[in-house]
């Protein structure tokens, strides 16, 4: 996929006024794009895949403020160990109160892009506060506050071995970021998607089903668990 086919990024239209016939129009879009993931729920389904290896370590960290589970976290953990000797840095998209981000910059040298723009859609300044606090001690951490697609464009050249995606759930949002980050995964990178197998997010599912489908083979299926769904940009 060239940049050039990549969707337009669904925050784009926010700068528009509400009653823009474009930014109507997409809205009208987006709601029957969620309409047909939740009738097709069942078909957008992938198989279960374990990673060939698994995390072994006790897992510390905040259940309270992340709605990432332990056996999520185990395989975040997976493709941090399974993408570090690639070299090229990680990226978070939506990181929330920050509990995924120190779990998994900690254990990396690599640069780790922490991309939100706490404005709503789940993050709120109580929110950033906490999650600059849990980050404040790790070296590696970028924190970049806007949005998947801004950040795209700041920085065109950037290439990554792993991204995180846990920002709005529904398909264009899922589609827009699935599709622009996988772009930029290095041969063997791995591109991660939360809440994947949740009937409210139905659209989420559907996006990154159809992601892995359209990629023709160059993307596969690393990993799925229930609810976090991880791809391998081909060799």
């Amino acid at each position: 996929m060239n940049e050039t086919q990549l969707p337009k990024d669904p925050f784009e239209y926010k700068s528009l006024s509400k009653r823009n016939p474009i930014r109507i129009a997409h809205k009208i879009q987006a709601e029957l794009l969620e309409y047909w993931s939740a009738l097709t729920f069942k078909r957008a389904e992938l198989p279960i895949k374990l990673p060939s290896e698994s995390c072994q370590e006790s897992l510390e960290f905040d259940r309270e403020d992340t709605a990432v589970t332990d056996e999520h976290m185990s395989l975040l953990l997976d493709c941090i160990k399974e993408t570090n000797s690639l070299g090229e840095p990680v990226a978070e998209i939506g990181a929330f109160r920050g509990v995924t981000s120190a779990m998994l910059a900690a254990r990396t040298e690599r640069i780790y892009y922490i991309i939100d723009p706490y404005a709503g859609y789940g993050g709120a300044e109580t929110d950033l506060t906490r999650q600059r606090s849990r980050t404040a001690s790790l070296p590696n951490i970028s924190f970049h506050r806007t949005t998947s697609g801004q950040f795209l464009r700041d920085h065109r050249d950037l290439a990554i071995s792993f991204a995180f995606i846990d920002a709005v759930h529904d398909f264009a949002n899922v589609w827009f970021d699935g599709s622009s980050w996988s772009q930029r995964l290095v041969p063997g990178g791995l591109i991660a998607f939360h809440d994947t197998d949740a009937n409210e997010f139905s659209g989420a599912r559907t996006a990154v089903t159809k992601l892995l489908r359209s990629s023709r083979g160059s993307l596969t299926l690393f990993a799925h668990i229930k609810n976090l769904t991880v791809l391998q940009r081909a060799n």
